[in-house]
């Protein structure tokens, strides 16, 4: 311990972080509020706004944002030693990403093309 706090790391903090395990810990085992201040040796208001800080983070929601993902994304741009982006090696996702693409293509007809056939008599 002696070692850590030379370091920056002060004593204060680890034991604030002991703390809450063991707050956290000792909840999830359904010790009551009282219990558990007093096996910590904690006030009954710091044990409860520890347990309450740790339920707004189980409640909070992660926010993502998704994006179309081309195969451009997917392929092998630089080189591993000198950094230089003038190569580009297609990986097995790269190419699965450019297999549906074609798929997606190839199942519907352009807008020049649909007018493109002739139909005697509009039919």
């Amino acid at each position: 311990m002696a070692k850590q706090c030379r370091k920056g790391t002060s004593m204060k903090k680890n034991e604030k972080t002991i703390n809450n395990y063991a707050v956290y810990y000792l909840s999830d085992k359904n010790k009551s509020i009282k219990e558990i201040s007093e096996e910590l040796g904690l006030t009954s208001k710091m044990v409860s706004d520890i347990i309450s800080s740790r339920e707004v983070e189980k409640n909070s929601e992660i926010n993502t944002t998704s994006s179309k993902v081309t195969s451009k994304d997917l392929m092998i741009r630089e080189t591993s030693n000198k950094k230089t982006k003038s190569v580009a090696i297609m990986t097995k996702s790269a190419s699965e990403v450019n297999d549906s693409f074609r798929q997606k293509i190839n199942n519907t007809t352009s807008r020049t093309s649909r007018d493109a056939i002739h139909r005697p008599n509009n039919k």
